[in-house]
């Protein structure tokens, strides 16, 4: 029994669920009565009726009985039963199975089936206001999904196996973020949480799946009868695994059985699609098809973004500006190191660092200090505003984002947004970006390379005036733009309508 939960309580939450999957497999009007006689009558009338394999029925099934979603194995298992044994013995099966793993259960949650729209994957938006890359994303379509098609985002319960509605400050996070004033203290007390279970539609993950969560999310895609479809980012943990925590490879394999048995995959540059279409490519030793793989590139634009004003005058000397996690792969300790050269050499100019910890910030802990101890003008802010960054961008001589390895690059965009020129890799998704103009590349693994490349734009403002005039001529891509590319490539197919 879940501690603080009234047996009776139990027993409704199971009686509504059966009643629910009842409905979507065709068993006709939900009997009368107490709970605990119209849960052993639906159990009755369900099991006589669900196909003998493992698929949509059986899947749905086991959530009733369980109030979470399944696992691949345990819905092979039900399958299995069911065949072998008859219905009676499939429900003793499923009813063990409930009694011997209780900690993943809600059984007090009562379910709302959602078969006619797309189901939106967005745990880590609704809990957090953290607003960088995958966020960005992630709003960005869940806000114009839900504003123009209806679709709904969900997020995990605490025990990370199965979705949940939201609660009123996490649809504002995910639905209205920077929008909504901040909510009142009481805003959530009428909030009742409720099993959300997508049946026979869309489910799109625009986020990294949560890695406890993958099991049931992989049974999600293999059995559910769900299309499910994902934006791809990078698989930085594993092509670039030497550069990221201990272990973290490992966990992103979890998240990659999950894209395995998706239809879709819309990646953020024509990089990371090849990426992901290796992956699949090997899948074949599976005997899995994988899922079709399109680049789709992020907007160009700032979601939401007003013109900024500038505070720096063009005498003052150059401010540089290097955004970016303090990740070993972000390379911004070569920055750094790039940028005091070129103070021995003798240039005057001065450097922002912008973005938070990660794996290698000791190392430029160590050389900020050293720099700042020979009185040299560099700073860190560490995570900054939206507001804050958009202003050091506007009042940047140039940026500077020289990764190692990016999925697409978005402060590469959003500098030259606010008209900053940027000096970036020549490899992979930043050399896509490059090649519209606005940009000055430079090999990200050679810190000379990168101090001739910093030189060259701190001492020649004409420069700076002509990648800044090429930033007017790229072309604008709009978050509404993606949004629907992405909507036509995922969820349009698997509807047959363009929507």
């Amino acid at each position: 029994m879940i501690p603080g939960v009234q047996a009776e309580t139990v027993v409704a939450a199971l009686a509504q669920r059966l009643e629910v999957a009842a409905q979507h497999l065709g068993c006709g009007d939900a009997p009368l009565g107490p709970p605990a006689e119209r849960a052993v009558s639906l159990i009755d009338a369900i099991t006589p009726v669900l196909p003998v394999r493992p698929g949509p029925e059986m899947w749905l099934f086991l959530v009733a009985v369980l109030g979470r979603l399944p696992v691949a194995t345990e819905v092979e298992a039900a399958a299995r039963v069911l065949e072998l044994e008859g219905a009676v013995a499939l429900t003793t099966h499923v009813l063990e199975l409930a009694r011997q793993d209780p900690s993943s259960i809600r059984a007090d949650l009562e379910m709302d089936v959602v078969t006619d729209r797309v189901v939106i994957s967005a745990d880590y938006c609704a809990r957090e206001d953290n607003h960088t890359g995958v966020q960005r994303v992630t709003r960005a379509l869940a806000q114009r999904w839900h504003n123009e098609h209806g679709a709904v985002a969900v997020a995990d319960i605490d025990e990370r196996t199965g979705f949940r509605n939201l609660a009123p400050a996490e649809e504002s996070r995910v639905y209205r973020y920077g929008q909504d004033p901040a909510l009142a203290p009481t805003s959530g007390t009428t909030y009742e949480r409720r099993l959300v279970v997508p049946f026979r539609t869309t489910v799109v993950f625009p986020e990294v799946v949560h890695w406890d969560s993958s099991p049931v999310n992989l049974c999600l895609s293999a059995y559910s009868g769900n299309t499910t479809c994902a934006i791809g980012y990078d698989t930085i943990p594993i092509l670039s695994s030497s550069l990221r925590p201990h272990g973290e490879a490992g966990v992103f394999t979890r998240y990659l059985s999950v894209v395995k048995h998706t239809t879709r995959v819309a990646a953020i540059s024509q990089s990371a699609a090849n990426e992901f279409q290796g992956f699949v490519d090997m899948l074949a030793a599976q005997g899995l098809p994988g899922p079709e793989v399109r680049a789709i590139p992020l907007a160009t634009e700032i979601d939401g973004h007003a013109q900024v004003t500038p505070t720096r005058s063009s005498t003052e000397r150059p401010l540089v500006v290097v955004p970016g996690r303090l990740e070993a792969h972000k390379n911004v300790l070569t920055a750094v190191q790039a940028a005091h050269r070129l103070w021995q050499e003798g240039l005057d100019f001065e450097v922002l660092l912008l973005g938070g910890a990660g794996v290698g910030q000791e190392a430029v802990f160590d050389a900020v200090t050293a720099i700042q101890a020979e009185g040299l003008p560099i700073e860190r802010l560490g995570w900054v505003s939206d507001d804050v960054m958009w202003q050091a961008f506007t009042d940047a001589a140039l940026i500077v984002f020289i990764s190692l390895h990016e999925g697409y690059g978005l402060p590469l965009v959003e500098a030259m947004s606010c008209g900053a020129p940027v000096l970036t890799s020549n490899i992979g998704s930043q050399a896509e970006i490059a090649r519209d103009g606005g940009c000055l590349t430079v090999d990200p693994r050679s810190l000379t390379s990168v101090a001739d490349g910093m030189r060259e734009l701190i001492t020649r403002p004409e420069l700076r005036a002509e990648l800044t005039a090429q930033i007017a001529q790229r072309p604008v891509r709009g978050w509404d733009d993606y949004a629907a590319d992405v909507w036509d490539f995922v969820v349009a197919p698997a509807t047959g309508v363009r929507a």
